[in-house]
């Protein structure tokens, strides 16, 4: 594996000049109410004064100033939107490729699960709320540091500390505010993956009848309204302390307010200060208390959830991904795959699944593995595909290493079938060939005739491209078995030299999957083929035996040899062959 990327750089993002744009016109924007206050307090005195024709002067650059910040709110509406047409596909396609390359036993880590779960569905918005935040807090400081810097050129000494004092409280209430809300965030995130999936129990068709059947609906809604409601209580409680902090820095706004009026006062009354000074600082100070009551805690907090968001952002872009060889499109084709002395646990947990597994599989003959649920059965076929990597033991492909090789390789050579075959909302077409272009249409149809599709397609609507599944409007319902046969299909299509069945037919009666193992191993009676069941009824047509038990396999052989032995297998094979009799 190599290492993942090392930040969030946007050094070579499109769109990076449109967001150096609009920070500079932030900082002009910016400036311009300050701008517009100096020069109110002068048209002001003027107008006091009598001093008609430079008051209409002042009011003409008033107007202008005016106008000026329109055009630039404008302006950056512009950007911003053009900012999101460049910048903001291009981190949905980054973070998509990013968890399309992540190894697969990082997808079961419930801790990336759930930084998933944050910031996967909308990553350009949270990178939109941390860049607005990030432009918003630009134009508080700089337009209210202008203000306060007046202030002090024209108050006494001592409110410069005081100041300051008032504003460390703004921030610490309105960041201590987002850093709860986040964690309660973070801290309920299981939660509500829990209730997200209890609520489609409660509401998917698939789970109707047994829903209906066992009466468990009242079950699953209680597991569905306890996770909502501790995630609800966890963020209410975070709400609570925001609400605080706002309020705390309400009467923090409303002691400024006064402060600076009675700190202007007095200049005004000994003449050290004009009147339009005076009035344009305390409205000015007033709509400051204003925006420090409400728009500071929102901005910090938003800055504050947008940081912690980055940092899952770049956690998952840190983490490791499949490394592909410069050689990874080689053709490669199937000689022989060893185990030796393999032995495998899954990451954060502690039982062994594989304890020292040895065995070889040659080119040209069929294999099976056989156990009982949980002997460890499908977790060789996960580290024959380098989904995992083992914990000690070496795996061999054609008598090298197999890290030798590049898992595209790797994936090319093995066609695998899982138990759990995924069933996607798609044509027929599509579910046995996903992403094949139009020109694999007969190849396509070739593998449906072998899988028996034809009886299937001839009543589906439109044929091949009938969507299946309710999600579309025009989808159509088909049955577990035909469901097995599109599955099938999947695996006849792929131009594989070595050919997998990971238990596909568990949900399917013992005579009908004797049937589909007799017709796979005669259409691929050349090919080599291993076969990963707990039935044993199809076993003695396979050429070599592999018996699984505990992690180990205890047995080896054919069929005939097993029996003779009796043993394990022996035992398992009369016991089931009794159920038939």
């Amino acid at each position: 594996m190599k290492q993942g990327e090392t930040g969030m750089s946007l050094r070579h993002a499109p769109g990076k000049f449109l967001v150096v744009g609009r920070f500079l016109e932030k900082i002009v924007s910016a400036l311009l109410p300050f701008l517009t206050m100096l020069v109110s307090a002068r048209f002001i005195d003027l107008v006091l004064n009598q001093r008609m024709e430079e008051a209409i002067r002042d009011a003409c650059l008033l107007g202008a100033l005016i106008l000026c910040q329109r055009l630039g709110g404008n302006l950056d509406t512009w950007m911003r939107i053009h900012q999101r047409k460049v910048l903001f596909p291009y981190l949905d396609e980054r973070m998509i490729g990013k968890i399309s390359r992540i190894p697969y036993g990082f997808l079961e880590n419930t801790e990336i699960q759930d930084a998933l779960e944050r910031v996967s569905k909308d990553p350009e918005e949270v990178l939109n709320g941390v860049l607005e935040s990030g432009f918003s807090m630009v134009c508080f400081l700089i337009s209210n540091g202008c203000l306060v810097v007046w202030l002090i050129t024209q108050a006494p000494v001592w409110i410069s500390p005081v100041i300051m004092v008032l504003l460390v409280g703004f921030g610490f209430f309105a960041v201590k505010g987002g850093q709860k809300q986040y964690e309660a965030k973070k801290e309920v995130t299981l939660g509500k993956r829990k209730a997200a999936y209890a609520e489609e129990i409660l509401g998917n068709r698939d789970a109707a009848n047994e829903r209906v059947l066992f009466g468990f609906g009242d079950w699953v809604n209680g597991i569905f309204l306890k996770e909502r409601q501790t995630a609800r209580l966890r963020e209410r409680k975070a709400r609570r302390w925001w609400f605080i902090g706002m309020n705390m820095g309400g009467f923090l706004a409303i002691a400024l307010s006064i402060l600076v009026i009675f700190a202007l006062i007095f200049p005004v009354v000994q003449g050290n200060t004009s009147v339009g000074v005076f009035v344009s600082l305390v409205t000015s100070f007033m709509a400051m208390a204003q925006n420090l009551t409400w728009q500071l805690p929102g901005m910090l907090k938003e800055m504050e959830q947008g940081r912690q968001l980055l940092g899952d952002m770049k956690r998952i872009l840190e983490l490791p991904e499949y490394e592909e060889k410069p050689d990874s499109s080689a053709a490669l084709s199937f000689e022989s795959l060893e185990f030796s002395h393999v032995s495998f646990h899954y990451p954060n947990t502690e039982a062994m699944v594989l304890k020292d597994m040895c065995f070889r599989i040659e080119k040209g003959h069929h294999y099976a593995f056989v156990g009982r649920n949980g002997c460890g059965k499908s977790t060789i076929v996960k580290l024959i595909l380098r989904l995992y990597e083992p914990d000690s033991g070496e795996i061999l492909l054609n008598g090298e290493k197999i890290e030798t090789f590049s898992r595209e390789q790797i994936w090319k050579l093995f066609g695998v079938l899982f138990q759990d075959y995924a069933k996607y909302p798609v044509s027929v077409a599509d579910n046995i060939a996903p992403g094949a272009d139009a020109g694999q249409r007969a190849k396509i149809a070739k593998a449906a005739e072998t899988s028996e599709l034809d009886n299937v397609l001839e009543k589906l609507p439109q044929g091949m491209d009938t969507v299946l599944g309710k999600i579309a409007e025009d989808g159509v319902d088909v049955s577990g078995g035909e469901w097995q046969r599109i599955a099938m299909a999947r695996l006849y299509y792929q131009d594989a030299e070595l050919k997998i069945l990971d238990e596909p037919t568990a949900a399917i009666d013992p005579v009908r999957e004797q049937q589909i193992y007799q017709k796979f191993l005669k259409l691929y009676q050349d090919t080599t083929t291993i076969m990963i069941t707990h039935r044993l009824g199809a076993t003695s047509l396979c050429d070599w035996i592999i018996a699984i038990e505990d992690g180990k396999a205890m047995e080896q052989g054919s069929h005939e040899d097993l029996m003779v032995k009796n043993g394990i297998y022996c035992e398992m094979y009369e016991t089931q062959r009794r159920w038939y009799l």
